[in-house]
């Protein structure tokens, strides 16, 4: 369960470092999602296991995706406040259940065995 709400803190918090630093919004987003995409892997690393980005096919980057732009456009729009933030790191944690929940997975290419 850590694991799912952990993306929802690392997006809004990398996408808020991005905004008291003034860059521009998509670099807050890209931010976000980078970071959380990043810290993902850095605790997977850290503990020893297989990063979960590169174990299945769950939806990772874009819950992320979706957390930092809310909290961007938040702040674009004047209304960024505590519990908008917290609204957004639930955002990221409540699309990633419904992922699992759903079985919504990221599409792959399809492997033709025995194709030269």
């Amino acid at each position: 369960m850590v694991r799912r709400r952990r993306p929802g803190h690392l997006c809004v918090g990398g996408a808020l470092k991005a905004i008291s630093y003034n860059a521009p919004p998509i670099a807050a987003v890209i931010l976000g999602v980078i970071t959380a995409v990043g810290g993902g892997v850095i605790r997977d690393v850290l503990a020893g296991q297989v990063p979960e980005l590169l174990r299945g096919q769950q939806l990772y980057a874009l819950p992320a995706l979706a957390g930092s732009t809310a909290v961007v456009i938040a702040f674009e729009t004047g209304h960024l406040s505590v519990w908008l933030i917290w609204l957004s790191v639930m955002l990221v944690f409540l699309i990633r259940m419904a992922a699992v929940l759903f079985k919504i997975n990221i599409p792959t290419a399809m492997r033709n065995e025995g194709v030269s």
